[in-house]
């Protein structure tokens, strides 16, 4: 799939440098280790901190876009590749 992004034309430019950063987080996880920081696991947010709420309309906001034409707005419950 990575491949097609690819050829999609999404992340120009970038395509070696994600394959390095995922062969980097593989030989981790084989060796038995995690790519991130252990810390993260505990953290909790601030109990004084506001609630975030979602912005008026949020849900009409456009979430997945067409694999065919990556500037148009699909149906939001449909995965680019036909998924529900």
């Amino acid at each position: 799939m990575f491949a097609q992004r690819l050829v999609e034309g999404r992340y120009p430019g970038m395509g070696e440098t994600i394959r390095a950063e995922g062969d980097r987080i593989a030989a981790l996880l084989d060796a038995g280790e995690r790519w991130w920081d252990e810390s993260w696991a505990a953290w909790r947010p601030d109990p004084a901190w506001p609630t975030p709420r979602l912005p008026a309309g949020w849900a009409a906001v456009p979430c997945c876009l067409s694999a065919a034409d990556p500037t148009s707005a699909a149906d939001p419950t449909t995965m680019t590749d036909g998924r529900r």
